[in-house]
């Protein structure tokens, strides 16, 4: 029972999507105001998926939680996963990580072959509705921040990742722009988001619209070669990944 739960949780949010927007740039109180909305619909789904509907009570629950969902989101990522995290099988990934808009706690905690650093606008919020699961300071292996990617002043990550953010946020050309200085030369950039073509298909948590070919020019502009990405499909909405490297 516990574990079909599990599955039909995981399924529900990479279907409705559930991670949390970077705050928009200055553009007026309307935006501002869509921002604010958006966050008080991420913090509702978090407190609604682990405590009502998978009776998450302590934080390593929620951490066991989300490396089985760490597990889903490398498949997508056409990776497999093989034990990844341990065993060396190609493509591993280590080194210092940018989790960005990294939620209730990050897919990389107590992953070994990485030092997190997980940023989200929304932390000290969440940490007030989840005091008893979401964390800021380090522990294990990560450190959480309630920030954006514009206030991160580390210029050595490895690797970025970013998974169901941009389609939550106002400025998501700006949060690639930034992908680029944080990272090192050849570091590696993991970009997952829910794509629309359409505006009206837009809501409370889900406040921008864009195209896969939209995302994969926006990344080369930015410098990055686009190592695999995902079928782009003829569909009003559809989740789209990639992988790319630092030039």
């Amino acid at each position: 029972m516990a574990t079909r739960r599990l599955l039909t949780a995981l399924r529900g949010i990479f279907k409705r999507g559930s991670r949390f927007p970077q705050r928009p740039s200055q553009k007026g109180e309307q935006h501002n105001h869509a921002w604010q909305e958006a966050q008080k619909y991420e913090r509702e789904f978090w407190i609604r998926l682990l405590r009502e509907e998978l009776s998450i009570t302590t934080r390593d629950q929620a951490v066991g939680f989300r490396l089985c969902e760490g597990r889903l989101h490398l498949c997508q990522f056409g990776i497999e996963w093989d034990n990844w995290m341990y065993s060396g099988h190609p493509p591993r990934i280590t080194g210092k990580l940018l989790d960005v808009g990294s939620s209730v706690v990050s897919v990389f905690e107590k992953c070994r072959s990485v030092s997190v650093v997980a940023i989200d606008p929304s932390l000290e919020g969440l940490a007030r509705d989840l005091p008893e699961i979401v964390v800021l300071g380090k522990i294990n292996n990560c450190e959480y921040r309630c920030c954006r990617i514009q206030d991160v002043m580390e210029t050595n990550f490895d690797v970025a990742w970013c998974n169901n953010v941009l389609d939550h946020t106002e400025d998501w050309q700006n949060i690639i722009h930034h992908f680029p200085r944080v990272l090192k030369k050849s570091g590696l950039l993991f970009l997952g988001m829910d794509v629309r073509g359409d505006t009206t298909l837009l809501d409370t948590g889900h406040i921008s619209a864009f195209t896969a070919p939209e995302i994969l020019a926006e990344v080369v502009a930015n410098g990055f070669e686009v190592l695999w990405q995902s079928p782009v499909f003829d569909l009003p909405q559809y989740r789209f990944y990639l992988r790319a490297i630092k030039r």
